[in-house]
């Protein structure tokens, strides 16, 4: 799906449902942090053309940020609490998550230690695995809540302006 898609789907909805189109931001940020979810949604295109549509008189970029930076934490806080409660069990039972996708995030994590969780959030396929692997770590709860709110905001803000600009 290239960004000219996703623009020429959204434009219509957004100018019959404004409202609603933040909804849809919110809802789309949260489900690509989302650990099994997150690799099948291009999140960065997606964000990126909101912005655009933003640049257009469409949304309030200001409110666009919030609203994906918001979806983006509670997509996380979903897949750290994955983590955490259901682990190795969670890889071994699905069909679509690899045993790679997990090493990946767990090297990741390894490398990198908390400020994974900020910096997982900036690369594609990491993002919905970064926080799904600290929950298993067992990171404590408060630190991941709290850099998953700064990154979450840094990101929104980045990719959106991008667009916008």
């Amino acid at each position: 799906m290239d960004l000219n898609n996703i623009i020429d789907f959204l434009v219509p909805l957004l100018e019959k449902f404004r409202m609603l189109g933040y909804w849809i931001i919110l809802l789309i940020s949260c489900l690509e942090s989302v650990v099994v979810v997150g690799l099948f949604i291009p999140g960065t295109v997606f964000t990126i053309a909101i912005g655009f549509i933003a640049s257009q008189g469409y949304l309030d970029i200001g409110d666009a940020i919030v609203f994906a930076a918001i979806g983006a934490i509670i997509g996380d806080v979903a897949s750290f609490y994955l983590g955490k409660t259901r682990g190795r069990g969670f890889f071994e039972k699905s069909k679509i998550l690899k045993e790679s996708h997990l090493n990946m995030g767990k090297e990741f994590f390894n490398k990198h230690g908390n400020k994974s969780v900020f910096l997982g959030r900036f690369i594609g396929p990491l993002r919905p695995i970064v926080p799904f692997i600290a929950g298993m770590c067992k990171m404590k709860a408060r630190w991941f809540v709290t850099l998953n709110i700064l990154s979450a905001f840094a990101w929104a803000a980045t990719y959106l302006l991008l667009g916008y600009f």
